[in-house]
């Protein structure tokens, strides 16, 4: 299985390349990481448009309910994207964000292995004007266990 770590920052790198407008300006403000709750997020935040990558965790295929030592996976991220939900001269609306990342993402090259694939987007929180949107990618790796007693 690849590194997670890499895989987080290949993600991260592709979402600070991103750029808008004319003369083209990085579009998002903010990029990082992050592993708690959302609320926690919130009080973190430096400057909008944010994203931040969240590992979503693992899901093994066993076949037949065996607990095979080589088995696929389903590896999950999480981006969560913040900004402001208004359209004005001076601000980015967070709609176009999420498009945009979409875009870079959904079938990125992730370790010469395999490809993002978007499975879901959705609001996750919205207050005045702030809005906060999850966007839940997925690529297919090997996982590979230990045989018990060993």
């Amino acid at each position: 299985m690849q590194d997670l770590s890499v895989i987080e920052e290949q993600i991260k790198g592709k979402l600070r390349e991103m750029s808008g407008g004319t003369p083209p300006v990085p579009l998002l403000k903010t990029v990082g990481s992050y592993g708690g709750d959302l609320e926690g997020l919130l009080k973190e935040i430096e400057a909008l448009p944010a994203a931040y990558v969240v590992y979503g965790g693992l899901r093994v295929e066993n076949s037949e309910g065996t607990r095979a030592v080589l088995s696929m996976a389903d590896v999950g991220w999480t981006v969560l994207v913040m900004g402001e939900s208004l359209t004005s001269e001076e601000v980015v609306d967070v709609r176009c964000v999420l498009s945009k990342i979409r875009e870079t993402l959904h079938g990125l090259d992730v370790g010469g292995v395999t490809a993002l694939s978007l499975e879901r987007e959705y609001l996750a929180f919205v207050k005045k004007g702030f809005s906060v949107y999850g966007q839940d990618y997925t690529y297919r790796d090997w996982f590979v266990g230990r045989k018990h007693g060993k």
